[in-house]
């Protein structure tokens, strides 16, 4: 009885606390704050109508002039954009006639000599070393030191002269081979036609990297919006073509095509068991795989069989994959006559690059015809 009792207290409450929150003398009044959303370009150039006729398209905007905020931020509070800054750290070392001493116009610091004196750092992290010997006989050095914020990227604006061309490259490389629906529901929010395009993994200059495109947040940006697009030699292109359409597969649709007759095709009865169990490099091509599996995980061995034969299709012209080659012998680093009998030697690669072919065709993707360009 004391639990009813109890029970019916607490409903009241709650009641009167719900009275008082439906208070509506208050009216709420929306924020004076313009929402953001990315514009295109308002100019009279070709380029501009196909980028405008894209974005009615697929509902994605093509940006090559852009504000800092459209490809730094990363949608979680952080800022992804690569500052640089200086440390400068200073030691005192007490010459002890055995690991530190100074001997001519050199000091040795447990092992390492240095130039008394002002120089140039001896890599790309340091900038200059001052090694300074003071009136009480000890070793100062002081260094200068480049850091960079640890997983951010740098771009430029592509050049206005090179807009255009740049489209065409992306269009030619990546976008012409999708349907409208796909990258309707798969691209991100935008595109952004860039240059000069750094990434670093690190906070000192040997993690620096040129990228050719790079996928932040809601952006995927290309690089090459200015005179290396000119420079850009077929292998190149072939290569950053085949990057591109390997991560909009296997991260962007991977849901909308079945690897489940695919994965039936070769065996794999041996994953899990030791590292000794899996196919020598004879057996590879008769088992369908085309390079040699380097683990025994069969997640993984299933997620990189199917990027070796995506690399195999969309690096490759058909004519190449066909070739008679000169003998059967296993070779990760050339897929010439891949699909000849010669290495095909059970027809279980054919097989696979069937299955693979007729599955993207289902969703208007032509593989093959992403392997013969620039091949």
């Amino acid at each position: 009885m004391k639990i009813k009792y109890i029970l019916w207290i607490f409903v009241v409450i709650g009641m009167i606390g719900w009275q008082s929150c439906s208070d509506d003398s208050e009216t709420l009044t929306p924020s004076d704050m313009e929402e953001w959303k990315p514009v295109l370009a308002s100019g009279n150039n070709v380029y501009d109508e196909k980028i405008e006729d894209f974005y009615n398209r697929t509902g994605v905007y093509i940006l090559y002039q852009f504000e800092p905020r459209e490809v730094y931020f990363d949608g979680s509070n952080a800022w992804k954009e690569n500052l640089v800054d200086t440390i400068i750290t200073s030691q005192t070392y007490t010459p002890n006639g055995d690991d530190i001493y100074v001997e001519g116009d050199y000091v040795y610091i447990q092992g390492t000599k240095y130039p008394i004196g002002t120089t140039d750092g001896e890599d790309f992290t340091t900038l200059k070393r001052e090694v300074i010997l003071t009136d009480d006989g000890d070793i100062y050095v002081r260094a200068y030191t480049v850091t960079l914020t640890k997983n951010s990227i740098n771009v430029n604006e592509a050049k206005n002269e090179y807009v255009g061309k740049q489209f065409e490259w992306v269009e030619e490389m990546f976008l012409n081979f999708y349907p409208d629906t796909i990258l309707r529901v798969a691209l991100p929010l935008k595109i952004i036609l860039g240059r000069n395009l750094w990434y670093t993994n690190s906070m000192y200059m040997y993690g620096l990297k040129e990228y050719s495109y790079y996928y932040s947040f809601h952006n995927l940006i290309f690089s090459h919006g200015d005179e290396s697009l000119d420079d850009l030699l077929a292998s190149r292109k072939n290569k950053i073509k085949n990057d591109v359409h390997s991560w909009f597969i296997t991260e962007r649709i991977e849901s909308m095509y079945s690897l489940d007759e695919f994965n039936l095709v070769s065996d794999y009865s041996w994953a899990g068991g030791a590292s000794s169990a899996r196919p020598s490099t004879g057996q590879c091509y008769g088992l369908g795989f085309v390079i040699r599996p380097t683990t025994t995980i069969l997640t993984t061995i299933l997620k990189t069989d199917l990027a070796n034969y995506l690399t195999l299709i969309m690096g490759n012209s058909y004519e190449k994959l066909t070739a008679e080659p000169a003998n059967g012998n296993y070779n990760a680093n050339d897929f010439t006559g891949i699909l000849h009998p010669k290495k095909d030697v059970n027809g279980l690669i054919r097989k696979k690059y069937d299955i693979l072919m007729n599955e993207f065709k289902r969703l208007g993707i032509d593989l093959q015809a992403i392997g013969e360009l620039y091949n």
